[in-house]
C-alpha cells in the first residue's frame, strides 16, 4: 500500500518537473543582444574620448558601465542557449559578430589606454567585461566553435591594449598566436 503511494508522489512528481519552461533564448534574441552591445560600444567611444580629455575618471567609468549592461546580457543570453540546440554554423556566426563586438570595444580601450591615471580608474569595470568575455568565449568552445583561435587570427585586435587594460579572457584557450 505505501509503494503504491510513492508511486503516485514519483509520478505526480515527475509531472510537475516536465512542465518546466522551455529555455528563454532564441536565436533572434542572441542576435539582437550581439547588435545591442555593438551599438552601445559605439556610441559610448566620443563620450569616453571627450571624458578621458577632460580628465573625468568616473564620467568615462559611467560610459563604459553603460556598456557593460548589454555585454552582461550577451553572456547571460549566449549561456542559456546552452540549454538548446544551436547549429554549429549559428554558433559560428555569433562568434563572428561576438569578434566585432571586442573590436568596437577596442577602439574605446585604445583611447583609454593612453591616460595612465583614467585607465587604472577603470580596473574594477575592466575585471567585469573580462568575466562576461570569459563566460561567451568558453560558451563557443563548449561548442566547438575555436573562438580563441578566432581571436589571435583577427589581425585587427591588438592584444597587447587588452593585455596592458588587465584583460585575460583571450588566454584562456590555450591558443598560442602570433
Amino acid at each position: 500500500m505505501q509503494f503504491k503511494y510513492l508511486m503516485m508522489a514519483a509520478v505526480a512528481l515527475g509531472s510537475v518537473v516536465s512542465l518546466a519552461p522551455p529555455p528563454t533564448t532564441t536565436p533572434a534574441k542572441t542576435e539582437a543582444t550581439l547588435q545591442k552591445c555593438e551599438t552601445v560600444i559605439a556610441e559610448i567611444k566620443q563620450p569616453v574620448v571627450k571624458s578621458c580629455d577632460d580628465g573625468k575618471v568616473d564620467d568615462v567609468k559611467d560610459h563604459l558601465m553603460k556598456a557593460q549592461q548589454p555585454v552582461q546580457s550577451l553572456s547571460t543570453t549566449i549561456t542559456a542557449s546552452a540549454t538548446i540546440t544551436i547549429q554549429k554554423e549559428v554558433i559560428k556566426r555569433y562568434c563572428d559578430e561576438f569578434v566585432k563586438v571586442l573590436i568596437k570595444f577596442q577602439a574605446v580601450l585604445t583611447v583609454v589606454s593612453k591616460y595612465s591615471k583614467i585607465k587604472s580608474g577603470c580596473t574594477e569595470v575592466y575585471k567585469k567585461f573580462d568575466v562576461h568575455f570569459d563566460k561567451i568565449c568558453a560558451h563557443f568552445k563548449k561548442h566547438g566553435v575555436e573562438v580563441y583561435k578566432q581571436i589571435y587570427e583577427t589581425t585587427t585586435l591588438e592584444l597587447t591594449v587588452w593585455e596592458s587594460s588587465g584583460f585575460t579572457f583571450y588566454k584562456k584557450g590555450g591558443y598560442i598566436g602570433h
